[in-house]
């Protein structure tokens, strides 16, 4: 996309932000069927790993770079304690590749070859994510009301 036309360039940007708009709603019903209360993250794994996928969504150029990260993660845990640890019958790191799957998808059906617009869509997800994995962190710590807020 060209600089010399900002107007273009606006037009574009507002077409991505209504496409995402359109999305979020889905996007927090995959996180919460992807991470359903009173689900567990493997043990070394938590809101924090997580989060640290946000700024990768702005360093790459492509969805795949996330891939590769994510694959390497797995490959990097030998204990199987966190990207490599038992989720739902599977590792961790598997489920979220199939996930991130699904996700693309669902941003490819809005905006056709767009890998922006795929990043931006995985940004929003992984934010979703972090969000749900801080919230079932505090459920499986048994806070109670009344009881240790987390600093808030």
């Amino acid at each position: 996309m060209s600089t010399t036309n900002p107007q273009g360039f606006l037009r574009e940007e507002m077409a991505r932000k209504r496409a995402l708009d359109d999305l979020k709603e889905t996007l927090v019903k995959r996180v919460a069927e992807f991470l359903p209360e009173g689900e567990k993250l493997p043990k070394e794994l938590g809101y924090n790993q997580v989060k640290n996928l946000l700024p990768l969504t702005s360093m790459a150029a492509t969805p795949r770079e996330i891939t590769a990260f994510i694959e390497y993660q797995m490959g990097r845990d030998e204990k199987a304690k966190g990207w490599s640890g038992p989720f739902r019958g599977q590792r961790f790191g598997d489920a979220l590749l199939s996930e991130i799957t699904e996700v693309q998808r669902l941003a490819q059906a809005k905006r056709e070859d767009d890998n922006a617009f795929a990043l931006t869509v995985l940004a929003q997800f992984f934010g979703f994510l972090a969000w749900r994995a801080k919230y079932t962190e505090s459920k499986k710590e048994n806070r109670t009301q009344g009881g240790d807020t987390g600093g808030r």
